[in-house]
C-alpha cells in the first residue's frame, strides 16, 4: 500500500477531529463511540484507527489544536499588558476576552466535557500556563 503524503494525513487527521469534534458537543466524550466518529466522518473504522489508537487520542489531539489556537488569540488580542489597573486598558481586556469567548464555542464546550468526564485532566494544564 502506498504511503500517504503528509498534507493528506494531516487532511484526513482534519476531517476525523472536525468530526469528533461535532460529536462530542453534541454527546459528550463517553457517550460518543468511535463509531458515531467514523459514520460523522464518512470513514471506515479501521481507517480511523489507521491515524488515532483510541478515541481518547481524538479528544487530546483536538484539545491541542484549540490550545494552539486559543494562544495566538490570547497573544494576539491581550500582547504585552500595561496598564493593568488603568480603567480604559480594564475594559478592553474585558471585551477581547468576551469576543474569545463568545468565537469559540466549542472550545468551552470541550472544556466542560473534560471537566465533567475526565476531572479537568486535559485543560489543567492550561489554566497553570495563563498566570
Amino acid at each position: 500500500m502506498p504511503k500517504l503524503r503528509l498534507q493528506a494525513v494531516e487532511r484526513n487527521q482534519k476531517k476525523i477531529e472536525d468530526a469528533a469534534l461535532h460529536v462530542f458537543t453534541r454527546l459528550g466524550f463517553h457517550g460518543t463511540s468511535v463509531r458515531d466518529i467514523a459514520k460523522e466522518a464518512g470513514v471506515s473504522i479501521g481507517n480511523l484507527y489507521n491515524y488515532y489508537h483510541t478515541k481518547e487520542e481524538i479528544f487530546e489531539s483536538i484539545i491541542e489544536r484549540y490550545e494552539a489556537h486559543m494562544e495566538k488569540l490570547r497573544r494576539k488580542a491581550l500582547g504585552p499588558v500595561q496598564g493593568v489597573f488603568d480603567p480604559a486598558e480594564l475594559q478592553r481586556m474585558a471585551h477581547v476576552i468576551r469576543e474569545i469567548v463568545y468565537d469559540n464555542p466549542d472550545y468551552w464546550r470541550l472544556m466542560y466535557i473534560d471537566i465533567t468526564e475526565f476531572g479537568n485532566k486535559h485543560f489543567a494544564g492550561t489554566f497553570r500556563s495563563l498566570a
